[in-house]
């Protein structure tokens, strides 16, 4: 009895699109044999494919590709189904596909004379091309292959879980995580001494004004120099962090606000002490540049994504038009909880860009750069540690 359609070829290069029509043919309730998985269906009495071919083959499926014309497995498939087809009196018996850009001069001879439906421009009217023609042969389906069927079959051959491999996976990322806080946040009572405003300077540490007080995570002994400190309470920054404040000193509105502006102006200090040149970006984050000569040759060196040596330049000029580039890094503060951890994290975003500037004012910013953050910071007296950047 000849009650199955097969399909053949070429394994593993066309698997895709096989599995792909093999189940959408089953869910038209037409039976399947496909060497990928065996009988669809979950019947397993047609393990030899000689055998398929020449008793329970209706039609066989060729999938023309620029594989299977020159792959003597499937070469060996096509010319059985030819000779049963001819010893038989079958007509249409192979039925080929044509699933790529193969010229129609390089076909094998074996069917350069079939008329092949096209599916390489579309899957979707070369499957409707292929129903309307087993409709004409007159194909009898089967009662047992439904959408159903295919639906369960799926799960069972392809459950979600099998695919999902629970092991680490490097996440490349320009963001670093601070690994460390100051471990307390102190709230002072007081004012600047006089000699900071006269003298034009700022407190020798970040410090931010909330409410008539001034916050920093600098303590009283060394805030004491530019402050007339006459109270100090202290909060532990974790505490902070996790909403657990004292809203007379400290809103519940502004903590997020007060530990970026913190935290964002003690790197826009550390880039100042390492004699970068330092201005404001568009998005009024803070971007540093090493400058010339800080480094040997003007270029920073490091090892990229793919463990190769690599360098780039940090200073160029297009002396066409008087126009010098840095590149610098641009630093902003996220707090963000990743998955499966109940730690918090303040990461600082690094990116890297180029600046421009004519006669030695910065006025814009152009393109971003690809390199590291830990390159410049080998540069510059840092150090980067399981994707950490600090500066020593």
């Amino acid at each position: 009895m000849r009650d199955l359609v097969f399909v053949s070829h070429a394994n593993p290069e066309d698997n895709q699109f096989c599995l792909w029509l093999s189940l959408q043919l089953a869910r038209e309730g037409y039976p399947i044999w496909l060497d990928l998985k065996h009988l669809l269906g979950g019947e397993d009495f047609w393990n030899e494919i000689e055998t398929t071919i020449r008793q329970r083959a209706i039609k066989v499926l060729y999938v023309l590709s620029q594989t299977s014309n020159v792959k003597p497995g499937v070469l060996k498939e096509l010319a059985l189904a030819q000779t049963v087809a001819k010893v038989n009196s079958f007509r249409d018996f192979v039925i080929p596909l044509k699933i790529d850009d193969i010229p129609h001069a390089d076909i094998n001879i074996d069917i350069h004379r079939l008329n092949a439906i096209p599916f390489a421009a579309s899957w979707a009217r070369g499957f409707q091309q292929l129903l309307l023609k087993l409709e004409q042969d007159s194909v009898q389906k089967d009662a047992r292959f439904t959408p159903d069927t295919v639906t369960t079959w799926w799960r069972t051959q392809f459950n979600a879980d099998i695919g999902v491999i629970n092991e680490p996976e490097q996440c490349l990322s320009n963001w670093f995580e601070i690994t460390k806080l100051p471990e307390k946040l102190y709230c002072y009572d007081g004012k600047p001494k006089p000699s900071i405003y006269t003298n034009g300077n700022s407190p020798a540490y970040p410090t931010l004004e909330q409410g008539g007080r001034w916050l920093s995570f600098a303590d009283a002994a060394h805030i004491a120099p530019t402050f007339a400190v006459q109270r100090t309470r202290d909060f532990a920054t974790k505490d902070v962090l996790q909403g657990m404040l004292d809203e007379r000193y400290i809103p519940r509105t502004e903590y997020k606000k007060i530990i970026s502006y913190l935290l964002v102006d003690s790197w826009v200090r550390m880039m100042r002490l390492k004699d970068m040149a330092v201005y404001q970006l568009s998005n009024h984050r803070f971007c540093g540049a090493l400058k010339q000569n800080q480094v040997k040759d003007d270029k920073i060196f490091f090892t990229g994504n793919d463990g190769k040596s690599a360098w780039r330049g940090i200073i160029g000029i297009r002396r066409w038009c008087a126009l010098e580039h840095r590149v610098g890094c641009a630093f902003g503060i996220s707090r963000c909880k990743p998955r499966r951890s109940s730690s918090r994290y303040w990461p600082i975003s690094s990116q890297t860009t180029s600046s421009f500037r004519k006669t030695g004012n910065i006025f814009g910013t152009a393109k971003s750069a690809n390199t590291a953050l830990g390159a410049a910071s080998a540069r510059t007296g840092g150090t980067t540690t399981g994707g950490t950047a600090c500066w020593q």
